[in-house]
């Protein structure tokens, strides 16, 4: 049952869903459709890299912006595709394991009013980036209209400004009815809290999205946020690199990755602002509950086998749980005399504390005594009937 709820899971994970992380400013009677993407979001409680990748297509071929708020000015750098695919694999394998288990901006433009200043323009691959600072909404709706010969409700930027999310970078890509990959970017940018933005794909597109994300922190994320959560497993140092070089910058330890996704309508975007750092205490605790033999126990010690109907099975299996256990308490004992015996009692405890310890560490070990555990305890139940008749006898 165990390793058909691990399969389960491993294949409800892998990541095929619609997008939800950018808005759309396209020319009249175009519609943009973001039929798959997926983002890794990593934050160390002061910066956050984001990586975006994306499928889209449109209703006929044209030129259109996508828009991203950010609550900092950003680098913007050229990703790479195969970065998704790694950290996809390795979280699914992981999932499956469960138990073992700048020059970069370019020159500054002048400021375009009051409220905006045209932070850089830039070219990366197939994106035509610009990246604005607005205080203002009504400035940066006259902008878009202005430079982009578009027009977009302001209703799209009051959240984000209100919020104190004044960057905004815009990319411009072709789109075309044929679903085309668009190149992947990174985005690092300061914040004290891991962000991504929802709402404006809702209010740009009016429409259900989906997203798919992998949140990598220090520690394991504990608010509450408008996608589900999933997993978390542990990514070494060498396995973010493997992912992507800036990942292991970042965390060159290792850090954890939580799964997230969801679909909908948002009204709140992605926000995690806490994170737990299990100490070594949880860690221990967590690696022993995943030991065989201690899950086996407590399986034992949960009755959920007495929920069985039948009562003849039932008492079959209460008479197989009850040797199994009598047979452990069993190979202690013979162990400790076996020992005391020969040596010496402190030996003979010593030797007994090692038996269970390997029986809990070395999963083969634990189910080759958990297996064994049964015909002893049957074999101990005859011993002591004998004795008992023996005595009875005398």
């Amino acid at each position: 049952m165990k390793r058909l709820v691990i399969v389960a899971l491993a294949l409800i994970l892998l990541v095929e869903v619609v997008s939800a992380d950018r808005g759309f400013i396209p020319p009249p009677h175009v519609y943009v459709k973001e039929d798959s993407q997926v983002a890794i979001v990593a934050w160390d409680g002061k910066k956050e890299i984001l990586m975006l990748s994306t499928n889209v297509r449109a209703n006929e071929p044209a030129e259109v912006w996508e828009v991203i708020p950010l609550p900092s000015e950003p680098i913007v750098e050229k990703g790479d595709e195969e970065s998704f695919k790694k950290i996809t694999n390795l979280y699914n394998r992981k999932a499956i394991e469960l138990r073992k288990m700048g020059g970069l901006f370019g020159e500054k433009t002048t400021k375009a009013g009051e409220g905006l200043e045209v932070i850089f323009r830039k070219q990366i691959g197939a994106h035509d980036l610009t990246v604005v600072r607005a205080k203002s909404v009504e400035e940066l709706e006259e902008w878009i209209e202005r430079n982009l010969n578009l027009s977009v409700s302001a209703n799209v930027f009051y959240r984000y400004i209100g919020m104190g999310y004044e960057y905004f970078v815009f990319d411009r890509i072709s789109v075309s009815p044929d679903e085309k990959t668009v190149e992947p970017l990174i985005y690092v940018f300061e914040t004290d809290k891991a962000f991504y933005p929802l709402v404006i794909t809702t209010e740009t597109t009016k429409s259900p999205s989906g997203v798919s994300l992998f949140l990598v922190t220090k520690g394991r994320p504990t608010d509450a946020t408008t996608l589900s959560k999933w997993q978390t497993v542990f990514f070494s140092g060498a396995e973010l690199k493997a992912v992507h070089e800036k990942l292991w910058e970042m965390f060159p330890n290792g850090a954890y990755v939580t799964y997230f996704r969801g679909y909908g309508i948002y009204s709140e975007d992605f926000v995690v602002e806490k994170v737990y750092v299990p100490t070594a205490l949880d860690l221990a605790c967590e690696w022993l509950n995943k030991r065989f033999f201690v899950y086996a126990l407590k399986q034992y010690f949960s009755s959920s086998w007495w929920l069985i109907s039948d009562p003849i099975a039932k008492i079959i299996m209460f008479n197989m749980v009850l040797a199994s256990l009598v047979g452990l308490v069993a190979y202690g004992y013979f162990t400790y005399t076996t020992v005391s015996r020969k040596l010496s009692r402190a030996l003979g405890i010593v030797s007994v504390a090692v038996f269970y310890a390997l029986a809990i560490c070395v999963d083969e070990v634990g189910f080759f005594i958990l297996a064994t555990s049964i015909p002893v305890g049957i074999g101990t139940y005859a011993l002591l009937a004998v004795r008992i008749y023996k005595i009875k006898s005398s």
